[in-house]
C-alpha cells in the first residue's frame, strides 16, 4: 500500500498571480540568520506562500493585511490564483478592448470566464480554448460578494475561495476591508475555520491555558484562539497575554504558518484506515460477484468491460452524478421498458452492491459537497429499500493526474480530497464499507501517474482495471 499522504495541505507548486521576488531567505538583506524568524521566512518563501516586498527585502515588521493573509492561506490550500466570473447575458468576446474589434466567439449568458486583466473598461478573459475581451460591466466577478474586492486585485480569487468555503467573512455589509491589518485573533479564527472545513483534527501539543487577557478575546473567536494555542500554532507574547486585537507582522505570520503547516502535516495525513474502511482479506473468486451489482459512472462502465466478472450486473451511465442517478430512467427492465434505478433494483436480489459516484459533480463550494452528501445518502436509501440484506460498498473517487489537477477548477486534488472525506462520513453513518481507490492509484503526491491515465487525465487506462479487480477481491466484508 502506498504511503498515506497529506493531500489537503501539501503546498502545491502553482504559479501565483503575486510576484515572488526571492527564491530563499538568503536573498533578503533585512532578514539575518540570527533573527528568530529566519527559518520561518525561509520556509514560507521556499514554499511559495510569501514573496518579498522587493527583490531584496522581506519587510519582516510590516503589518500583515487581511488580503495578504487570505492569499497566503489560499496558496497553502493550492487555490488557483486567477480571478473568474460569469457573463450576465449573451456577449461577443472580441479580439481587443472595443466594439470595433473582431468577434472571437459568442458566449451565452452564464458562461464562466477566467479574468486576467482590465484594459480600457474591458476584461481580458479566457473561456475554454478561446481568449479575448469582454466589456467589464457584462461580467459578474466572483469576488466573495465584496464590493471592495475587484477582479484585477491579486487577492480576488483567494478571497472568493475563502468566502465560498466559509473560512472568512466580511467586516460589515458588503465590505471585506482588504487593506486592513489582520489581528491575531482573526488569524486564529481563519485557520480554525480552515481545519474545520477540511476535516482536519489538529494534534494538541501544548497543555490548555487561559490567557490573562482572556476577556479581551472576542467571544466568537475564543474557541479558535485556544484551539491554535493547544496545537502550538500561537502562544502569548509575554505575561501570559495573547493580545488578540493586536496586529501581526509579516515575520510573525511566517512563523505561524510554518507551525500551522507542521501541525497539519502531522494531523493531516489523510488516514483512510478508520473503522468503515474495508480491511484487506483473503481473496475471493469470481463467484463472489454472482449476486453483486455495480452502480456508477464511466469508470463503472469500464468495470463492466474489463473487470471480467461475468455474472455481476452494472447500472452505469457515462457522465452521471449521484444526484442524476436518483432520477435517471434509462435502465432496462425485465419488461423490456426502461425505468429508474429503484425500479431496476426491485426486480433483483443482490448480496453486494458497489457504488462509485462523485467525480462528475466535483466542486469547491460547501453547497457542492453538501449536495453530493445528500444525493449519496438518498441513493443508499433507495438501495436499502429493495436490497435490505445486501452489503453496500462505497468506492472512493480516484486521483487525477497532476496536469489535470493544476489546470481544472473541478477535477483537482483539493476537491477530490474533500469529497472522499465526505464519503467516509457517509460510510460511518450508514455502515457501508469504504473502498480506498484513491490511495490505490495515487502516487506519493496524491496524483494519478500520467502513464496510468488516458489523455483526459481522469480516466484510468485499461490495465488499471486488473489492479481494481485484485483490490476488490482482497477487500471484502465477511
Amino acid at each position: 500500500m502506498k504511503k498515506i499522504l497529506s493531500i489537503l495541505l501539501a503546498v502545491c507548486g502553482l504559479a501565483f498571480s503575486c510576484r515572488a521576488f526571492a527564491a530563499s531567505v538568503s536573498d533578503f538583506t533585512d532578514v539575518k540568520s540570527t533573527d528568530w524568524y529566519y527559518s520561518a521566512v525561509d520556509y514560507v518563501v521556499k514554499a511559495g506562500l510569501f514573496g518579498g516586498t522587493s527583490q531584496s527585502t522581506f519587510s519582516p515588521q510590516k503589518p500583515m493585511t487581511r488580503s495578504m493573509f487570505i492569499t497566503v492561506l489560499g496558496r497553502y490550500a493550492c487555490v488557483y490564483g486567477t480571478s473568474s466570473g460569469t457573463v450576465s447575458e449573451a456577449v461577443n468576446m472580441r479580439s481587443g478592448p472595443g466594439t470595433d474589434k473582431s468577434i472571437v466567439t459568442v458566449l451565452s449568458s452564464g458562461s464562466n470566464v477566467d479574468i486576467s486583466g482590465l484594459e480600457s473598461g474591458w476584461y481580458k478573459v479566457s473561456c475554454g480554448s478561446k481568449s479575448g475581451y469582454i466589456r467589464a460591466d457584462l461580467v459578474n466577478v466572483n469576488n466573495g460578494g465584496f464590493t471592495d474586492v475587484k477582479a484585477t486585485d491579486y487577492f480576488c480569487p483567494y478571497v472568493d475561495w475563502a468566502a465560498a468555503k466559509g473560512i472568512v467573512s466580511g467586516t460589515g455589509g458588503t465590505f471585506f476591508s482588504p487593506g486592513a491589518a489582520v489581528t491575531r485573533e482573526q488569524i486564529c479564527a481563519i485557520l480554525y475555520r480552515y481545519v474545520q472545513k477540511y476535516g482536519i483534527n489538529l494534534t494538541e501539543t501544548s497543555g490548555s491555558a487561559v490567557f490573562s487577557d482572556d476577556s479581551s478575546i472576542s467571544p466568537s473567536m475564543k474557541d479558535a484562539v485556544y484551539a491554535m494555542q493547544r496545537a502550538g500554532v500561537i502562544s502569548g507574547r509575554g505575561g501570559n497575554k495573547v493580545y488578540p486585537k493586536a496586529t501581526a507582522a509579516r515575520a510573525e505570520v511566517a512563523s505561524v504558518m510554518m507551525k500551522f503547516a507542521e501541525c497539519v502535516k502531522t494531523a493531516g495525513k489523510v488516514d483512510y484506515s478508520y473503522s468503515g474502511t474495508v480491511a484487506e482479506s483473503s481473496p475471493v473468486t469470481d463467484e463472489y460477484y454472482d449476486d453483486a451489482c455495480f452502480i456508477g459512472h464511466s469508470i463503472v462502465v469500464g468495470m463492466n468491460l474489463y473487470l471480467g466478472l461475468p455474472n455481476a450486473d452494472y447500472y452505469a451511465v457515462n457522465g452521471i452524478s449521484a444526484k442524476k442517478m436518483l432520477t435517471y430512467d434509462g435502465f432496462t427492465l425485465e419488461s423490456g421498458y426502461t425505468g429508474t434505478l429503484s425500479a431496476a433494483l426491485s426486480e433483483k436480489s443482490y448480496g453486494k452492491v458497489y457504488i462509485m459516484l462523485g467525480v462528475n459533480e466535483l466542486g469547491s463550494s460547501d453547497y457542492d459537497v453538501q449536495s453530493y452528501y445528500d444525493s449519496m445518502k438518498s441513493l443508499i436509501d433507495i438501495v436499502r429499500s429493495s436490497q435490505s440484506g445486501a452489503k453496500i460498498y462505497l468506492i472512493s473517487i480516484m486521483p487525477v493526474t497532476k496536469a489535470e489537477s493544476d489546470s481544472s477548477a473541478n477535477y483537482n486534488l483539493q476537491n477530490i480530497a474533500a469529497y472522499n472525506i465526505k464519503l467516509q462520513q457517509i460510510s460511518r453513518e450508514t455502515g457501508a464499507g469504504y473502498l480506498d481507490f484513491f490511495t490505490l492509484f495515487a502516487d506519493d503526491d496524491g496524483y494519478m501517474p500520467a502513464e496510468g491515465a488516458v489523455s483526459d487525465g481522469i480516466h484510468p487506462v485499461q490495465s488499471q482495471y486488473t489492479v481494481m479487480n485484485a483490490y476488490l477481491k482482497s477487500h471484502t466484508m465477511k
